[in-house]
């Protein structure tokens, strides 16, 4: 017999299973820890969802915007490879997450390096804050399960990296950034400004008192401020 399905109750318990795994990690974190969250007994939530990893599944199908109505959590392919491929699938290549940068990095000079520099700061910045909630389980899971923790390294954070690393390069050999600033590093500690900004101030226990906006906009003069070449006044 099919089980119940209620795509209401379905997305509570996705969205409670996205927080709990985003905090707590797959190994840590317990059936009863989502039941408790989203207000339901542990025996109702195995109506709905019958493994860890089906909840997994559900959450992260979730944060992709691809848990709809008609999804139902049993009877599907809800195992780690089916997890990694929806993520392949669902999130496309660097191109997609990052156009403006992508394209950049094979652009001739622009008429201003600074428009340029803060629109492709802005669209990294927005991306990472609208998908924070998956990388935060992304993140914490990939300590346990080795396959989600490769795909974050690689085909989301080392093709940022990689893409932004070649654009600042690109940019040093036309003379309009610094080159004392571009060296081994400076892409990460720009994504790391980018993200604590767009992602981890949302979870910091002593925020600064920036809304969204204000903190776009100071990852941008930060990323300007650091890779623009200086003029002499």
């Amino acid at each position: 017999m099919a089980r119940p399905r209620d795509a209401g109750r379905l997305a509570r318990i996705a969205d409670a299973a996205l927080g709990v795994f985003g905090r707590s990690g797959f190994r840590l974190a317990q059936m009863a820890d989502v039941a408790r969250a989203c207000g339901l007994s542990p025996g109702t939530l195995y109506l709905s969802v019958d493994s860890k990893e089906a909840l997994l599944h559900i959450a992260v199908r979730h944060a992709l915007g691809r848990l709809d109505d008609g999804y139902a959590a049993t009877g599907q392919a809800t195992g780690l490879d089916a997890t990694i491929a929806l993520l392949r699938e669902a999130m496309g290549g660097a191109g997609t997450r990052w156009p403006l940068l992508r394209t950049a990095v094979t652009a001739p000079p622009p008429s201003d390096a600074a428009a340029e520099l803060a629109a492709i700061i802005g669209e990294i910045h927005e991306q990472l804050s609208a998908q924070r909630r998956l990388i935060w389980l992304l993140d914490h899971c990939g300590r346990d399960l080795p396959a989600l923790g490769a795909f974050l390294a690689t085909a989301m954070r080392g093709g940022l990296l990689a893409d932004l690393e070649a654009y600042a390069r690109a940019r040093v050999a036309q003379g309009l950034f610094d080159p004392i600033a571009v060296r081994p590093g400076t892409s990460r500690a720009i994504v790391e400004q980018v993200s604590w900004l767009a992602m981890h101030r949302h979870a910091d226990a002593d925020p600064p008192p920036l809304d969204d906006a204000a903190a776009r906009r100071l990852t941008q003069d930060l990323a300007c401020a650091t890779l623009l070449r200086k003029r002499a006044p």
